[in-house]
């Protein structure tokens, strides 16, 4: 019975520790983000460039607000 119990135990630690590798920006996409880019990339296409530039400057403050550095990134280049 010791043995079974231990054994347990120790699947279930072994399952807690994995969970903690999880990117929590992963999990969450910012549809917000999602959306000004998406949008930002239609009107630099359509050859609207103001339009552009307020989509993407909308979609680098949603980044920076999630501290998210590769969004910061997709969103500055641009």
């Amino acid at each position: 019975m010791k043995r079974l119990l231990s054994s347990s135990a120790m699947f279930a630690l072994a399952l807690t520790a994995c969970s903690g590798a999880v990117d929590q920006n992963a999990a969450r996409p910012d549809q917000d983000y999602a959306n000004a880019m998406d949008v930002g990339r239609e009107a630099f296409d359509m050859t609207r460039a103001s339009q552009a530039k307020t989509q993407f400057e909308a979609a680098y403050g949603r980044a920076l607000l999630r501290d998210d550095a590769k969004a910061l990134s997709d969103a500055g280049i641009i």
